[in-house]
């Protein structure tokens, strides 16, 4: 009992190291990084970041439905989907509406009417919507080696 309230102390001193330091909390690898930057700073400074290792932090607003195979996290004015590296982990569909960091390389990207359209109904999208889209669209992506669920 003293060992589990010990851990407690600890994770509520530690703030956001909880969720590094919990197993049920992390996918992927190992966040290796600190300061983490937002999905506007991370779409704002584009040019800088592109293509370089960071850690982005921000609320998940879509996911893939059907199997978690990737997310979207929501900043002021865009969003960036997150993939995983080798499509070797996937995040849990309850990460939903909650505020992650994920480590990666990060990319702008032109989306195909085809793969918007797979997006889209893996997002739970009507037939209808689904066939609305009509045009490819530029994206910004993030492929995660790490992903952190924040307390």
């Amino acid at each position: 009992m003293r060992a589990i309230l010990t851990l407690i102390v600890i994770g509520l001193c530690a703030g956001h190291a909880l969720a590094s330091d919990a197993k049920l909390e992390t996918f992927g690898g190992e966040i290796t990084l600190s300061n983490a930057i937002s999905v506007e700073q991370a779409i704002n400074e584009i040019d800088t970041l592109k293509r370089k290792e960071i850690l982005l932090e921000g609320k998940v607003s879509k996911m893939c439905k059907k199997k978690g195979c990737w997310m979207a996290l929501e900043g002021e004015n865009n969003s960036i989907r997150v993939t995983f590296k080798s499509y070797s982990f996937f995040a849990p569909k309850e990460v939903l509406e909650k505020r992650v960091q994920a480590q990666g390389v990060l990319s702008e990207e032109v989306m195909e009417i085809s793969e918007a359209r797979h997006y889209a109904e893996d997002a739970g999208k009507s037939e209808a919507e689904i066939q609305q889209i009509r045009q490819p669209t530029k994206e910004y992506r993030f492929v995660a080696t790490a992903v952190n669920i924040l307390p």
